[in-house]
């Protein structure tokens, strides 16, 4: 089956960054597009209109991503409901969802706007959230991990991205020392010259064993690994200025539930990061 990514569209500069997020997304990952832009009816009276509306704002933006992308595959729909649940139900298969931030400005320190929130909360796949202004080019995607989980789905992510973009890894891990217990390594794994029970040599040999796994199934992507000391979430906002794309994660709800729970490090890298960043569903 076909991959595919969807973008939420509407028209702003908020919706016009996110189309061509979508467009180099799908175009890397040889996928279609679905262009999705969700309506509110109004008065049974003007039904139509506001159908003819919706459906001709999917299509400028479908058109704008073909001349963009000539021989990409896209589709245009407009559908009327909630927004968020119009495209959560529009990202079920999906490999990826697309979502502007509303605020368009690209200044750090600013919550998501509603409908992305909602929308991000509510979704199954990966959901790339874009703000700031377009950056060329694309050379280096850092991925947030948290060497405790070691979410497989967050690594295998920012690996593919790397390799779909012909980018540079660079996985970021933060070692709060007041916060952080002994990382999980094999027995005797530890830095060289420093004690196997040492928690900062525990972590630092536990990120450096998660990308020597992936490298040997990802033989062309260039990856490093970084341990920081700091609390995660000013250590991940810092490390995002140097990368043109952050990959992060966010548990599943469980219990049969759709969605995700965005934790504190997710949730500033969300209003803090002026990049696109992809969040990652995992258990």
């Amino acid at each position: 089956m076909k991959s595919i990514v969807v973008v939420g569209y509407e028209h702003t500069l908020a919706g016009g960054r996110a189309l061509l997020e979508a467009g180099r997304e799908a175009a890397c990952r040889g996928a279609d597009v679905s262009v999705i832009h969700a309506y509110h009816p109004g008065p049974a009276a003007n039904n139509r209109d506001a159908a003819d509306t919706a459906a001709a704002t999917a299509t400028f933006g479908a058109d704008i991503l073909r001349h963009n992308y000539p021989g990409l595959t896209v589709r245009a729909e407009a559908f009327a409901g909630v927004p968020y649940e119009v495209l959560a139900a529009a990202a079920r298969g999906a490999d990826l969802l697309v979502l502007g931030s509303s605020h368009e400005d690209g200044r750090a320190e600013q919550p998501l706007g509603p409908v992305a929130e909602w929308t991000l909360l509510s979704t199954p796949c990966p959901v790339m959230v874009v703000r700031g202004p377009e950056r060329y080019p694309r050379g280096v995607v850092l991925a947030a991990i948290d060497v405790q989980e070691q979410a497989e789905e967050v690594v295998n992510f920012a690996f593919a991205e790397a390799r779909f973009h012909s980018a540079r890894l660079q996985a970021v891990s933060a070692f709060d020392a007041a916060k952080t217990p002994a990382a999980k390594t094999p027995a005797g794994v530890g830095a060289a010259g420093q004690a196997p029970d040492d928690p900062r040599a525990e972590a630092q040999a536990a990120l450096d064993q998660i990308l020597a796994q992936r490298m040997e199934r990802h033989t062309r992507v260039r990856a490093g690994g970084e341990l920081i000391d700091g609390p995660p979430a000013s250590v991940l906002t810092a490390a995002a200025a140097r990368a043109d794309l952050v990959v992060t994660g966010a548990r599943r709800r469980g219990n049969g539930r759709v969605g995700i729970r965005i934790g504190p490090v997710t949730d500033a890298l969300l209003r803090c990061v002026v990049r696109p960043v992809v969040v990652v569903p995992h258990f």
